[in-house]
């Protein structure tokens, strides 16, 4: 089995590192969906399959998987001479309106690299610290080793921004699995505005709900304990991680991985 591939920008609320153990509970195949794709982590995990699907509400999100998948040489061209500096992230964060997608993508990919905890909100710049890795180092590493390999795994991947639960009802076929990690319900998260868009509320996650508890096929649902999935009845997976909570050292949370067979 080949290595699952990094995502090529760091993301609030990614799954890289949980992303093995995702996929090892993943059942054959013929079709995968990701309706809240992000940094798709779990489709970089796993084999590729007959038919896959990233989706995101965010547009900028959906414009970099775009634009990496069908002009990934010139993606990496001008990233590779953007550089590591404050004013590039301060341009990052202005409106991306009117703008070509190759310059939408390479600056959301800079605001995600070049942010304070790889925040899409305006949270400040990620300075380089003495004993570590330089911030510019890692900012190229990412450009040069990991974005065409990434490009390579998302050809053919069919990459849409439309809404979440529709995509779902469009894909009810037994041999579809479903991957759902939408933005944690706001009541079992430390940070309540680090995601760009929210579907966070009571409201939604019981209209998710609804909309997956007949699904035909496989579907996992990541979320944190103490939100309302346990009505379901399903399976339980748990996972503990680190919290990524400033002033926190060692805190610990418990991942969980809802799985309806």
């Amino acid at each position: 089995m080949r290595l699952a591939h990094q995502p090529p920008f760091p993301y609030y609320g990614a799954k890289g590192k949980l992303a093995p153990w995702i996929v090892s509970h993943i059942p054959e195949h013929k079709a995968y969906v990701e309706p809240f794709c992000g940094s798709a982590a779990v489709l970089l995990a796993k084999e590729r399959c007959r038919t896959e699907v990233l989706n995101d509400a965010n547009g900028d999100v959906v414009t970099f998987w775009r634009v990496l998948r069908d002009q990934p040489d010139a993606l990496v061209e001008v990233l590779q001479r953007t550089p590591y500096a404050r004013d590039e992230y301060k341009a990052s964060l202005t409106s991306y309106g009117g703008l070509p997608e190759l310059e939408r993508a390479r600056r959301f990919f800079v605001r995600c690299c070049m942010a304070f905890n790889a925040s899409t909100r305006k949270v400040g710049f990620s300075s380089s610290a003495p004993g570590r890795t330089g911030k510019a180092q890692t900012f190229a590493a990412r450009i040069d080793t990991r974005l065409m390999e990434v490009a390579e795994r998302v050809r053919g991947v069919e990459i849409e921004n439309v809404d979440a639960l529709r995509l779902v009802d469009r894909w009810r076929q037994p041999d579809t699995v479903l991957y759902l990690d939408p933005p944690y319900l706001a009541s079992t998260r430390k940070s309540k505005r680090d995601y760009a868009t929210e579907s966070n509320t009571d409201e939604f996650h019981a209209s998710m709900l609804h909309t997956v508890a007949d699904f035909p096929g496989t579907v996992l649902i990541s979320g944190y304990m103490g939100g309302p999935y346990e009505s379901l009845g399903w399976r339980c997976e748990r996972r503990e991680v680190p919290a990524h909570v400033s002033n926190a050292a060692g805190a610990r949370r418990v991942e969980c991985l809802w799985i309806n067979r």
